[in-house]
């Protein structure tokens, strides 16, 4: 009876739907004409052939089917009046249920050009237009289905489930599809499958239910396929109490009213989907109000409960007499013909797709068709609009069909709950959600009640392993069947990570970095800084301080005594400026054990280039001035002459310096300054100023350089000076430790790295302040202090007086300019000692050639 809903329900489309639309094909009748195949192919051909191209059933004598009590035992049934056909052509046929016979009439029916509809075909070979270009179905296929339920699957994260398959047909093409969407296209596993053919015992569902309640990780199961079947699986499950599962599946089953009556504890939050179209509702209550006067024109069910009635051992034609169907003729039947079947509204569809196509080819508007001329229709034509036509259907909203000629289906998603009725506990099918093609499965997650009702956010787990976090790397199953779903979990290794959930491969840490505790992302190396609570760090503290005290002190005794000899002999203004220059020393140094950053590189290179650049310029002018007064090697000209004036050496020191420090700057926007990593172990690294092959540096190296030659050789030449003024030889001695700090101090700074490379930088810088502390202000201090007498202008005077020119070429000398007006060339000193010795020196020369000798080297040696 099942199946005589399905020829019901084309005759209920066809006269209720489309026959009694006014505006579908106004003016025009469909009719119709059933033929039964008796599931043979050769009998389903002959009949196509006799009714469709010679209208002669009896040429084919033959092709009769015998009596019996089912659906397919009876021969063409045709009706008179608006379904006779004779005089009509057949602008297309609805398939047979059987897949094997549609297979075999769908090749037929394309080859004649006539379109064919199947309500309830899956195999995949007909969706190949090439083959079968006239051939649609309005059924949903299975890996269709599939897929679906496979999207559902994965939005709760499930992988790992069991499949439960009723029905041969649906074995055939559903297994295949598993294989192909599941497990390459989804990466989802089945870890079991029970195949319940059509031939199915009791025993093997008792086996299927057994096998189910011993899956520990795979609690989810599948079903998919006959609804019969899988109803009464579904009562063994009641009977043996499997409970804690969720079931998830398609329409098939879901839309069944019996299988909701099933125990909660049961089949209680299965998820699934149904159809999105127009409710069966209205059909329902046709099928309920048919009885045996108004429903003729259908001769299987007459027919069958004709039979019925005569097993029973009632009078047939007695109750048929009286129309009305008898009460427990409807209970008997009331979980197949009086149980809506989805595949109705299939079928249905089926018809509304022809009759809409009509519609359009005809050109029909919602009031007139136009006459119809069969000598020029053209199912070529009819099957183009066919293949476009679109209407609001019964299982969908929008019904239309696939470029493959499958229906493009919308489902809406639902959750069976548990339901409290007077008498019992029912499943309620609650949609929680849609699937579409653009936007796949779309779940409202707060509406689920889970099995043994659960609340939404206690989402069931079924997974043959849990995800690897980040930190860990998946090592796969070795059973290729199952890689993509089983497998073990395993830390990442050290220098390695992982950032994302069921990661294959731990990624390497490079360039100066290291993995965090968690293994999860790639972290800078430690950087090692300079720790202020270590010994080194005491030392430089106390040095540094010791040096800015000293110099602090050295500044106020010179400030203060600015008015002695030795102060003014040592010019005031280039010593404040020396001391200044000595400053930079602290800051440079202090920078050098900073943490490293490209923009305090810039500034250790400009205190650097400032403070010993500076040092180096002010103690070549003061050993130039010394030279001048003493030995006269500067230039005769004047120009030179006033170039050696305080006034103009401050200037042009710092002239230099600005100059000096612009071109950094400017070479630093050039190459910019970078920061140089140095790794120090696994785990720890510094950070130190590139230095090597750098533009800054090389200028920085090359003037200083420069500046320490030009130093050393002018210390060199005035180093025979009177010393307890001039302190010829103490820069002379101050020249020769700044030139073997440079010396030894770069190389040292180039070859170390770490902490020891920025130790020997700080250091060398403390000692470039240093010792020009030491050599040029401590002697002065000490004569302050402990010498006073020899803080005298007589002193100065005889001390100068007293120098021996040994080796020098007076006449070769020139005086000092009469016009200087310098207070250090014309006022200390040195200077008043200068012009005694000229004078002396002169009286002395004139002697001696009065007495006849003219040897220079005499007039020199001669004391």
């Amino acid at each position: 009876m099942a199946n005589i809903q399905l020829t019901q329900a084309m005759i209920y489309a066809i006269d209720k739907l489309v026959n009694d639309n006014s505006t579908l094909l106004p003016g025009l009748k469909l009719g119709w004409t059933i033929i039964d195949s008796c599931s043979s192919r050769e009998l389903a051909v002959t009949s196509l052939t006799a009714n469709v191209i010679l209208s002669l059933v009896d040429s084919f004598p033959h092709f009769v089917c015998e009596s019996s009590t089912h659906l397919s035992n009876n021969t063409t049934a045709d009706n008179n009046d608006i379904n006779d056909t004779s005089s009509s052509p057949t602008i297309g046929i609805i398939a047979e249920k059987t897949e094997l016979v549609t297979l075999s009439t769908a090749s037929y029916t394309s080859s004649l050009q006539i379109p064919q509809i199947s309500y309830f075909s899956f195999n995949k070979l007909l969706t190949d237009r090439k083959l079968y270009p006239y051939f649609y179905r309005t059924s949903s296929p299975h890996h269709l289905q599939v897929q679906v339920l496979i999207d559902i699957s994965t939005k709760f994260n499930w992988n790992w489930g069991s499949v439960v398959i009723a029905g041969s047909e649906t074995i055939d093409t559903v297994l295949p599809t598993l294989s192909i969407v599941g497990e390459i296209q989804r990466q989802i596993c089945v870890n079991y499958i029970a195949n319940l053919y059509d031939n199915y015992t009791h025993g093997d569902l008792q086996k299927v239910v057994r096998d189910l309640k011993q899956l520990n990780r795979s609690r989810i199961i599948g079903l998919i396929g006959d609804e019969a079947i899988i109803y009464h699986l579904l009562e063994e499950a009641e009977i043996q109490n499997l409970t804690g599962m969720t079931f998830i599946g398609s329409y098939g089953w879901l839309y069944s009213p019996r299988i909701r009556r099933i125990n909660p504890a049961v089949i209680g939050g299965a998820i699934g989907i149904e159809l999105q179209g127009d409710s069966l509702i209205d059909f329902a209550k046709h099928i309920f109000r048919l009885d045996f006067c108004n429903n003729n024109e259908n001769p299987w069910f007459m027919r069958v409960l004709y039979e019925k009635l005569e097993s029973l051992g009632y009078d047939p034609d007695d109750i048929i007499a009286n129309c009305t169907l008898p009460t427990f003729l409807k209970r008997y039947y009331a979980d197949s013909f009086y149980s809506i079947s989805y595949i109705s509204a299939f079928v249905m569809d089926a018809v509304l797709a022809f009759a809409h196509a009509f519609h359009n080819d005809l050109g029909c508007n919602t009031t007139h068709c136009p006459p119809i001329d069969f000598e020029k229709f053209s199912h070529k034509k009819f099957n183009h609009f066919l293949s476009n036509v679109t209407f609001k259907g019964i299982s969908s909203q929008n019904f239309v069909f696939r470029p493959d000629g499958s229906s493009k289906l919308s489902f809406n998603v639902i959750n069976l709950q548990p339901r409290k009725t007077n008498t019992s506990v029912l499943n309620e099918a609650v949609v929680i959600g849609f699937w579409n093609d653009q936007q796949g499965a779309h779940i409202n997650t707060d509406k689920i009640v889970w099995n043994g009702g659960k609340p939404w956010y206690d989402i069931p787990s079924s997974r043959c392993a849990d995800d690897c976090q980040p930190g860990y790397y998946q090592v796969l199953s070795g059973n290729l069947l199952l890689r993509s779903c089983c497998w073990s979990c395993h830390r990442c290794e050290p220098l390695s990570v992982s950032n994302t959930t069921n990661q294959r491969v731990c990624t390497k840490c490079y360039n100066f970095t290291q993995s965090n505790p968690n293994r999860t992302q790639c972290i800078d190396l430690e950087v090692i800084t300079f720790k202020w609570n270590r010994d080194f760090a005491f030392v430089y503290i106390i040095l540094a301080s010791l040096s800015s005290i000293s110099m602090v002190i050295a500044w106020v005794i010179i400030i203060m005594k600015r008015n002695t000899p030795i102060i003014k002999a040592s010019n005031f203004t280039l010593l404040i400026l020396l001391l200044i220059f000595m400053s930079f020393s602290i800051p440079a140094s202090t920078f050098l054990l900073l943490a490293v950053t490209a923009q305090k590189c810039l500034w250790v290179f400009l205190f650097l280039g400032t403070g010993q650049c500076g040092i180096l310029l002010t103690v070549i002018c003061k050993t130039n001035q010394i030279a001048l007064i003493f030995k006269n090697s500067v230039n005769r000209s004047q120009f030179r002459s006033k170039l050696l004036k305080t006034q103009n050496q401050v200037i042009g020191i710092i002239t230099f310096l600005l100059i000096f420090n612009g071109l950094l700057v400017g070479l630093s926007f050039y190459k910019p300054i970078t920061v140089l990593k140095v790794k120090l172990s696994a785990q720890q690294m510094e950070l130190q100023c590139k230095i090597v092959g750098e533009p800054v540096f090389i200028a920085l190296t090359a003037i200083m350089l420069t500046l320490c030659v030009i130093m050393l050789v002018m210390a060199y030449r005035a180093r025979t000076v009177p010393d307890n003024f001039s302190e010829a030889k103490y820069i002379f001695i101050c020249s020769l430790i700044l030139a073997c700090i440079s010396i030894t101090g770069m190389p040292a700074f180039l070859a170390t790295s770490g902490i020891l490379h920025r130790i020997i930088g700080s250091i060398a810088c403390l000692l470039f302040g240093l010792v020009p502390l030491l050599c040029l202000m401590g002697p002065k201090i000490y004569i302050i202090f402990f010498q006073p007498h020899l803080n005298t202008q007589e002193q100065a005077i005889t001390s100068v007086a007293n120098f021996s020119f040994a080796n020098s070429n007076i006449r070769s000398r020139s005086p000092l300019p009469k016009e200087s007006s310098d207070s250090y060339l014309m006022g200390s000193p040195i200077a008043i000692g200068r012009k005694v010795i000229t004078s002396t020196a002169s009286n002395r020369t004139s002697s001696l050639v009065s007495k006849g000798i003219t040897n220079p080297d005499f007039i020199e040696n001669d004391k």
